[in-house]
């Protein structure tokens, strides 16, 4: 990585100390916008059709309009290139680019309107490698934070202060990161991560989108390609506490296996045949995933 890093704000690329936003940006005062973590290798975007998609969804839903630079897998895949080139990462086995979309700047007021197009920033970072065996996470139950779905957690927006806080938590703990549970005590995800649980029959699973978590690409990835053995289903504490294994699942990360939940004792190898599932997708010569 050059230094500083090299970032893209509103069409140009500029060092990260000298790229500026307007100080009224709705993303700034206001938390408002949307944003997209993609997996890169050898300077194209994983699941590109897939993020574009997810992209639009919260784009449409949100009412902020994309901008050419961000509206196509092509559009991220490009944008994706010219940041990992800029930044010495073109041969790194592989990267993280984060594209955020703000409504755009505001006049001063209370909830004015949008004075300006939107504003789009995008970074990229390294990230491991997809090949590579990931350390095992040590996870606990959120003690402060109760999940409650809706617009910031089906969605990925720039309103992120529960998993800021949720990441703090984790902080605090020793631990790697934390799990959210609901009001009625059904699991829903990690901070920036789907979760899968063994269950006693076997099976991986997701809490389903009907939830509210987060559709993760790796998440819908796993369900179609290990169809069966990962499958969507409520994730009660029993189940918890009775799991063999369980894992975090994210774009640039893939499947990371879990080691611990709480005081609880898991076996980080049970995971390993939903990696294997991500791995052949990701991880193989052409490296743009097969799903």
């Amino acid at each position: 990585m050059t230094a500083p890093p090299i970032v893209f704000v509103n069409g140009r690329l500029a060092g990260a100390s000298e790229a500026t936003i307007p100080a009224l940006d709705s993303g700034f005062i206001y938390g408002d916008g949307l944003f997209e973590t993609m997996l890169v290798r050898a300077r194209r975007v994983v699941f590109a059709e897939r993020h574009a998609a997810r992209l639009a969804g919260a784009s449409a839903a949100l009412a902020i309009p994309l901008p050419d630079s961000v509206a196509t897998a092509d559009a991220l895949t490009d944008l994706a290139a010219r940041l990992a080139l800029a930044n010495g990462l073109e041969s790194a086995p592989g990267a993280a680019c984060r594209v955020s979309v703000s409504r755009g700047p505001r006049p001063p007021g209370p909830l004015s309107p949008p004075s300006g197009p939107p504003t789009v920033v995008a970074a990229i970072t390294p990230a491991p490698d997809p090949g590579a065996s990931p350390a095992p996470l040590r996870v606990g139950v959120s003690r402060e934070i109760v999940f409650a779905p809706g617009p910031s957690t089906r969605f990925k927006t720039l309103s992120s202060l529960t998993r800021v806080l949720g990441r703090a938590e984790a902080a605090r703990r020793g631990l790697d990161d934390v799990l959210f549970v609901d009001a009625s005590g059904l699991f829903a995800e990690a901070t920036n991560q789907n979760l899968f649980v063994l269950l006693a029959d076997g099976r991986w699973a997701t809490p389903p989108l009907a939830s509210g978590v987060l559709p993760g690409v790796t998440r819908a990835v796993l369900l179609e390609a290990a169809r069966g053995l990962a499958v969507e289903a409520e994730v009660r504490r029993e189940d918890v506490a009775t799991a063999r294994g369980a894992c975090l699942t994210s774009a640039p990360r893939g499947v990371v296996p879990v080691v611990s939940i709480d005081d609880r004792a898991l076996d980080p190898a049970a995971s390993a045949p939903l990696r294997r599932f991500w791995t052949e997708r990701v991880a193989g010569p052409a490296g743009v995933g097969t799903l």
